[in-house]
């Protein structure tokens, strides 16, 4: 790197600060820059993050680790996500989570309404997705499976409504 900067190789002692010239290094980041107006989001914020610049974290300088888990969740092929409501405290919360092959995380939210979804899980927007049917992902683009489970409660539900050989009944077997 000295060789490219035309600088030359230091030897700084221990505990000594390394202060480096942004100019200096403006040869190793990349061209792209987090956009200055983004919309006030954990998502949006954890996506600027990934791109500050710079295409190399140091060990001095490593990323947060949420952004770690974000980045490695995105690239999985799919996310499975749930909710499920709780009190804590003696206020009602949501328990929300996004599971991929490699990362799972677990939020509690105030609620599960589509822009607080959006503003934790926008990683997900154009990913396959798994859900139960609950709203507030109407700002997901992606490719959408319904939960086994869900449809199979949903069929007995209709079952159980029904008489048995009724056509209903029949059909949902």
């Amino acid at each position: 790197m000295a060789d490219h900067i035309d600088g030359e190789v230091l030897s700084i002692p221990d505990e000594e600060p390394i202060i480096l010239d942004p100019v200096d290094l403006r040869g190793y980041r990349c061209p792209v820059a987090p956009p200055s107006d983004i919309p006030d989001t954990e998502y949006h914020h954890q996506d600027a993050l990934l791109t500050q610049r710079s295409t190399v974290w140091t060990s001095s300088q490593p990323q947060p680790a949420i952004i770690r888990i974000v980045e490695r969740a995105s690239m999985d092929p799919y996310v499975r996500t749930d909710e499920t409501g709780h009190q804590v405290g003696g206020e009602r919360v949501q328990v929300s989570v996004a599971e991929t092959v490699h990362t799972t995380q677990i939020r509690i939210i105030p609620h599960r309404d589509a822009p607080t979804l959006q503003s934790i899980w926008g990683w997900i927007k154009y990913r396959p997705a798994m859900r139960d049917g609950t709203t507030g992902y109407e700002w997901h683009d992606g490719i959408l499976a319904r939960c086994l489970v869900h449809l199979l409660r949903d069929a007995e539900e209709s079952s159980m409504e029904n008489d048995l050989g009724s056509p209903r009944t029949t059909a949902t077997r």
